[in-house]
């Protein structure tokens, strides 16, 4: 099968397949496989009918980019979007939203709803989320019989439960697909002060092997108690994030993302980087420059913030965190499409569904805070961002 010029793989056609028949879908699907496609499709037949579509995800900076493809590939006048930041074009046959809209306007009584055949649930493993896991529970649940749901996923382990949950909530029968298999295979490194970018196997026997090679390190403390220690970690330098980029642009790996769990750390090693290095030709400054000045808008152009992006963007360099302006974040997304970043400094809500594949992902940590206490990143987590 054929859409949209892409030859479809299997899962995609058993999807369509569903979709065409009536069903409600969860599709689990690794990242980079093509799953939002499946989403288009429903769009594009729904624009042939009198039914509406909306399109739902968890954060603001994917529901804009939905929007400005959607609006590419149908025109402006079909597609709407409705965040808490802007409003356009509401009444459109095809609405992109954040979640908590879509659930108040079913606590709301919203008659628009009546017309909708389909809800797409970009994201769909957010409802396992401690904290805000029950808007995409209120969603499913409050919503009427008629409608349908796609939900999309690349690290929804129990798809098949979650499946049976929203059949036994809305009586609707609930088809579960699944690809697994990654269209670009992951690779995982350690990068280290002394050993540079290395296999985390190879990291290992290394520090065995200087271990075995030393006399015994032991740590005293205030009780004169002796601890044995590994000799390695004794006056250990942490590596330099700015050596890490560098070597990624030696070994050809830009653009990249580098996540920090803290929006001020991500200003901190942009700027750091920036006086360091410049990674734009002068034709690519100019363009840059000037698609800045074309779409800040002007109360903004003159913010300190504003300034300080400017800088960065004009050395290739750029940072992306939920404390930012809308505007100043739409700036960076449209920039990075147009491969005019190679590092972009970002905290975790970057990593979520957004289409700008870079070549290496760093982590500047493998623990961050919950909004409770700090905990090791989780598997699905990581390879949320990794597989960005």
């Amino acid at each position: 099968m054929k859409f949209k010029n892409f030859i479809l793989d299997n899962f995609q056609e058993e999807a369509i397949k569903y979709i065409e028949e009536n069903f409600s879908v969860v599709v689990s699907a690794a990242t980079g496989t093509g799953k939002t496609l499946i989403a288009d499709y429903i769009v594009s037949e729904a624009l042939k009918t009198r039914w509406r579509v909306i399109y739902t995800a968890p954060i603001k900076a994917l529901s804009n980019q939905k929007y400005r493809d959607f609006k590419e590939d149908y025109g402006e006048d079909k597609v709407g979007i409705m965040t808490g930041d802007v409003v356009i074009n509401p009444d459109a046959q095809v609405l992109i939203m954040t979640t908590e809209i879509y659930r108040n306007m079913l606590m709301a009584k919203d008659r628009l709803i009546d017309d909708v055949h389909y809800v797409v649930f970009d994201e769909i493993h957010y409802i396992n989320d401690r904290e805000r896991g029950t808007i995409w529970e209120e969603s499913i649940i409050f919503s009427p019989p008629h409608i349908r749901f796609l939900c999309l996923s690349a690290t929804i382990p129990n798809a098949r439960e979650f499946a049976e949950w929203i059949k036994s909530i809305t009586g609707n029968e609930v088809k579960v697909v699944r690809y697994d298999k990654r269209a670009v295979p992951l690779e995982h490194f350690v990068f280290d002060s002394e050993f540079g970018m290395i296999g985390t196997e190879k990291l290992s026997n290394k520090l065995t092997a200087i271990e075995s090679q030393r006399a015994p390190v032991y740590n005293v403390n205030k009780f004169g108690k002796r601890k044995k220690i590994k000799p390695y970690l004794v006056n250990y330098k942490p590596p330099s994030h700015i050596d890490l980029i560098d070597t990624l642009s030696e070994k050809g790996f830009l653009p990249c993302f580098y996540f920090s769990f803290s929006r001020k750390d991500c200003e901190k090693k942009a700027l750091e980087l920036s006086k360091k290095h410049d990674y734009l030709s002068p034709a690519q400054k100019k363009e840059v420059i000037e698609f800045y000045n074309q779409n800040v808008l002007s109360e903004v152009s003159k913010m300190e913030c504003s300034h300080f992006l400017k800088n960065l963007l004009t050395k290739g360099i750029a940072i992306h965190h939920a404390g930012m302006l809308p505007n100043l974040k739409e700036i960076v997304e449209k920039l990075f499409s147009r491969k005019l970043i190679s590092i972009l400094y970002t905290t975790e809500t970057f990593a979520v569904g957004i289409n700008m594949p870079a070549k290496a992902v760093c982590f500047d940590a493998l623990r961050k805070f919950d909004g409770i206490s700090f905990r090791p990143l989780r598997s699905k987590e990581y390879f949320q961002m990794a597989g960005r």
